[in-house]
C-alpha cells in the first residue's frame, strides 16, 4: 500500500474518522425533516412542488450567454491556489457555476434562498435527523443521486468530502469544519457528524452547505493533497444540473444543462436550470462589456454603474424594446461593501488613526456627484440590519455590552454609531480628523502629517477594478487636504488575490457575502481564530476577546430577538473601534436582458439567479400557478 493511503487511513480512523467511543449527552427531542430554519418555520412543507418564485412549466431549451467581471485560472474552488469563478463578484447571481452540489441547498454557499431569509433544504440528502441542542446531525442520502458519470453519490463521497476539504482545502474550509468532533457513516445512505459544541445551531448549515466531491475521481489524484489536481483547468466530476464542456483559459466557459440529471424534478429544482447551454464571457473591464452588450455579445447585463443606469441606456435596442430593463427591488443586500483597514500593521494599527481616515469618507458628496442619489450607505455590517436606525444601543443589546463598559468608549453606550452621524460640514470633519491623528501621534507639518521621527502619514489602497478609481478621488483628495497621502494601486485579479490572502496591504475595498441573517461565517469574517490564518476573510485582522465573545453568543442565539442583539452589539464594537469604513448598498438590482428571455411573475427578495429564467418567443399566459 502507498504512503499515502496509509496515512490517509490513519486520518480517516482518527478523531474525526470512523466510529469512537460513543458520546453520550442530553440532547432533548430528535428533529427529522426534510429542511432546516433557525429562526422561523420553514415556508415550505415536506410535500411541497416547487418554489414560489419559479415558473414550474418553464420550457427547457436555448441559450444564453452572460458575461462575468473578472478572470480565472483554476476550476478547482476548493485550494488556496488559484483564481475560480465562483469566487468572483457577483457570479452567483449567474445560475451556474464549478462548484459541486452540497447535502442541501437554500443558505447562502449554495444557491441562497429567493424567499428566505436564512433556510435549507435537502439537495443530495433527502432529510436530516438532529437534536433539538443540535450536538449532531444526520444526513440521509437520496439513493437516487449520482455523479455525472453514472456512479452513485454514497455517504463515503461525503465522508471523503469533509476530511480532504478539512485537511487539504481552501483555510475557509478547515477553519468552518473545526466545530466536528466526529464524523462517521452510520448506514448505506446515512452519515452523522458529531460537534464539538452544544446549542450552537447555526453550524449546522455549515454543514449542510458540504460540497459533495467523488472520492474515486479525487483519492488517487495526488499523493500529497488528494485535491490537487494535475491541470487545474480540467472540469473536476460534478453532479450538478450543468457540466463544464468547453473552457478557454481565463476568457470563457461554455456550460451545457445534463439531461439525464438525477435531480431534474426534485422541488428545489423544478423550473429552474432551464437553458441547454450557458456560456459565460469574461471581462476585464466593465466598459468594454457594456459596449459588447450593446452590440449584442450576450443577453443580459447586471449593472452595477448608477451613473450608467440614469445615463446611457438611451441607444435604439432601448428604443425598440429588444433591449428591456427590470429593476428587482431588494428586501436586503445580499453582502456588505465596505473599506477595511489592516490592523496587522502599521499606521492602521492604531484606533486614531482609523476612525481620522474614516471621517474623510464623504459618502453623501460621493453620492449626489457620481451615484445618482441611488445609494444608501450601509447601516450595519449585517445585511439583515440595514434597515433598522438606531440612535442607542437597544436595551438587550445594552445588556450583552454593559459588562464590559470600562473597556469601549463611553459614547458607543449613549450615541449614534459613527456612520450614522452627519458632519455639518467638510471643515468640521477634517478638524476633528486632525485632532483624532494627533492622538494618534501624527503631526501637522508643512502640509504632511508626520510622527515623531519625522515620518510621513502614507497608505497604499489596492484594487482589481478601474470603476473604484473614480469613487475614491474624493476621499483622497480629503486625505491630501489634512497631510496624508494615499498611492492607488490598480492590480490584476491574481496579484490581488494574491495580497488579499497574505494581508499584504493597507486599506482595501471588498464585498463580502454574507447571508441574510448571520451565521458561521461571521468567524472567518471577524474572530480571533482566522486573523492570521492565509486565505480568510478577516481583512482587518480582527483579534478582540469582546467580538469573539459576542460572535460565540451569536452563533448559539435562538429567535430571531436574541439573534439582533448579538448582531447590534457585534455592530457596535467593529464601528466603535473602527476596523472598517462602512460602505453602500443599492436597493435594487438592476438588469437589463433581451426581451425573448422570460422570467416569473413573482421576483426574488433574497437570492437573485437566472437558473429562474428560460427562452420563450411568446409568454405563457399562467406561468405562475398558485401556491396552497
Amino acid at each position: 500500500m502507498h504512503a499515502f493511503f496509509i496515512v490517509l487511513t490513519a486520518f480517516l480512523l482518527a478523531g474525526i474518522g470512523i466510529a469512537q467511543a460513543e458520546i453520550v449527552r442530553p440532547q432533548g427531542n430528535i428533529v427529522h425533516s426534510h429542511g432546516f430554519s433557525l429562526h422561523e418555520p420553514l415556508k415550505y412543507p415536506k410535500d411541497f412542488t416547487h418554489l414560489a418564485t419559479v415558473n414550474p412549466d418553464a420550457p427547457k431549451g436555448g441559450t444564453l450567454r452572460l458575461m462575468a467581471y473578472g478572470t480565472f485560472d483554476s476550476l478547482n474552488p476548493y485550494l488556496l491556489k488559484g483564481n475560480a469563478p465562483s469566487a468572483l463578484p457577483g457570479f452567483s447571481l449567474l445560475g451556474v457555476s464549478e462548484l459541486n452540489e452540497t447535502l442541501m441547498t437554500g443558505s447562502h454557499a449554495f444557491q441562497q434562498s429567493p424567499d428566505e431569509m436564512q433556510v435549507a433544504y435537502g439537495l443530495l440528502a433527502e432529510s436530516i435527523t438532529y437534536p433539538e441542542n443540535c450536538a449532531w446531525i444526520t444526513f440521509h442520502l437520496r439513493p437516487e443521486a449520482r455523479f455525472h458519470d453514472g456512479s452513485p453519490i454514497t455517504p463515503e463521497d461525503v465522508l471523503f468530502s469533509f476530511q480532504a476539504l478539512r485537511q487539504w482545502g481552501h483555510p475557509r474550509y478547515q477553519l468552518a469544519y473545526q466545530i466536528v468532533e466526529r464524523a462517521e457513516v452510520t448506514g448505506k445512505h446515512e452519515i452523522r457528524f458529531d460537534l464539538t459544541a452544544e446549542n450552537h445551531c447555526t453550524q449546522l448549515y455549515t454543514l449542510a452547505e458540504l460540497p459533495v466531491l467523488s472520492k474515486s475521481a479525487f483519492a488517487n489524484k495526488n499523493r500529497q493533497n488528494p485535491l490537487q489536481t494535475t491541470d487545474p483547468l480540467i472540469p473536476p466530476l460534478n453532479s450538478g444540473p450543468y457540466r463544464i464542456t468547453s473552457v478557454i483559459p481565463g476568457k470563457q466557459l461554455v456550460f451545457e444543462r445534463v439531461t439525464d440529471y438525477w435531480g431534474r424534478d426534485l422541488p428545489v429544482n423544478r423550473g429552474k436550470y432551464n437553458f441547454d447551454r450557458i456560456i459565460i464571457d469574461f471581462y476585464r473591464d466593465l466598459n468594454v462589456a457594456f459596449e459588447h452588450f450593446k452590440t449584442g455579445a450576450f443577453d443580459a447585463y447586471i449593472e452595477t454603474v448608477a451613473k450608467n443606469w440614469h445615463s446611457v441606456y438611451d441607444y435604439p435596442a432601448i428604443k425598440t424594446g429588444e433591449i428591456q430593463k427590470l429593476e428587482i427591488p431588494l428586501s436586503s443586500p445580499g453582502g456588505v461593501r465596505a473599506f477595511f483597514f489592516n490592523t496587522r500593521r502599521p499606521p492602521f494599527n492604531n484606533a486614531s488613526t482609523r476612525a481620522a481616515v474614516s471621517l474623510m469618507f464623504d459618502f453623501n458628496l460621493i453620492n449626489r456627484l457620481l451615484f445618482y442619489q441611488s445609494y444608501q450607505r450601509n447601516q450595519s455590517i449585517f445585511p439583515f440590519l440595514q434597515n433598522q436606525l438606531w440612535n442607542s444601543p437597544e436595551p438587550t443589546t445594552l445588556n450583552l455590552l454593559t459588562p464590559f463598559r470600562n473597556q469601549l468608549p463611553a459614547r458607543l453606550f449613549s450615541e449614534p454609531l459613527p456612520t450614522h452621524r452627519e458632519t455639518s460640514h467638510p471643515t468640521a470633519a477634517k478638524r476633528q480628523a486632525i485632532q483624532l491623528l494627533e492622538q494618534g501621534g501624527w503631526f501637522y507639518r508643512d502640509h504632511h502629517m508626520v510622527n515623531a521621527q519625522g515620518i510621513p502619514l502614507h497608505f497604499e489602497i489596492i484594487h482589481p477594478s478601474k470603476g473604484l478609481e473614480r469613487i475614491v478621488q474624493h476621499f483622497i483628495k480629503n486625505l491630501a487636504d489634512i497631510g496624508v497621502h494615499v498611492t492607488l494601486s490598480a492590480l490584476d485579479a491574481s496579484q490581488y488575490r494574491q495580497r488579499l490572502n497574505k494581508f499584504d496591504f493597507d486599506l482595501i475595498h471588498y464585498p463580502i457575502p454574507q447571508r441574510m441573517l448571520p451565521g458561521p461565517e461571521v468567524t472567518d469574517f471577524f474572530h480571533s481564530s482566522s486573523a492570521q490564518q492565509p486565505g480568510s476573510m478577516n481583512f482587518s485582522g480582527i483579534e478582540d476577546p469582546l467580538i469573539d465573545q459576542l460572535i460565540s453568543g451569536l452563533l448559539a442565539a435562538r429567535g430571531l430577538d436574541s439573534l439582533h442583539s448579538h448582531a447590534q452589539a457585534i455592530d457596535r464594537v467593529l464601528l466603535w473601534r473602527h476596523y472598517i469604513i462602512p460602505g453602500w448598498h443599492s436597493p435594487v438590482l438592476r438588469i437589463a436582458y433581451k426581451a425573448r428571455l422570460q422570467h416569473p411573475d413573482q421576483m426574488p427578495q433574497y437570492g437573485f439567479s437566472f437558473a429562474h429564467w428560460w427562452e420563450q418567443t411568446k409568454r405563457p399566459h399562467n406561468p405562475m400557478p398558485e401556491m396552497d
